[in-house]
């Protein structure tokens, strides 16, 4: 039976989701990184919007241990998402994404807190409930390890920060060059 605080349960994952989903938008197809359009991101931005909507559609049917799974497993990757932003503004200045990055912090501990509340208030009874839940840790740790590791270390490796190149002392004259992208920006 589900309690009588589902729907805004719901509605903050949902509101969650969307801050999220406006992060990835902003990062894919607004805002993408010098040297690059917002076509070159279509199908990582297309894919990531899908997998967010389908995350907000199916959490009101799903229950509590997989929906607390679903919320801290966003909620990792986005307090992930909210260090590469803070990062990245500390090296090079704040610009793009980043912006949108910032939000990421409160939302990956709203959706973290969704999560432990969400376990904490399905515990069941029982004479083997220490067995259950020692059973579900384990599950869960490897879950993390197969699932959540992976991508975090993709978003990590593909979204690194900027940093200032500083030149080469080479013992010789160098010049200093700049080229145009197709899409018009300098580098």
């Amino acid at each position: 039976m589900r309690r009588l605080g589902s729907r805004s349960e719901s509605l903050l994952f949902a509101a969650a989701t969307a801050v999220v989903a406006a992060h990835a938008a902003v990062d894919s197809f607004i805002a993408p990184e010098p040297g690059t359009g917002p076509g070159d991101h279509l199908v990582r931005g297309l894919i990531t919007l899908a997998l967010l909507g389908l995350a907000v559609a199916a959490y009101p049917r799903l229950r509590a241990g997989a929906r607390a799974a679903i919320a801290a497993a966003l909620g990792a990757l986005v307090l992930e998402g909210a260090g590469l932003a803070v990062r990245d503004a500390q090296t090079t200045g704040a610009r793009g994404e980043d912006w949108t990055g910032f939000l990421l912090g409160p939302v990956g501990l709203i959706l973290l807190g969704l999560a432990v509340a969400l376990v904490w208030r399905s515990r069941k009874p029982g004479q083997l409930r220490w067995l259950r839940r020692t059973g579900l840790a384990a599950l869960t740790v490897v879950g993390a390890y197969l699932l959540v590791v992976p991508v975090a270390m993709a978003i990590l490796a593909t979204h690194r920060p900027r940093a200032d190149v500083t030149p080469a002392d080479l013992g010789r004259q160098y010049e200093q060059v700049t080229v145009r992208t197709a899409d018009g920006c300098l580098m």
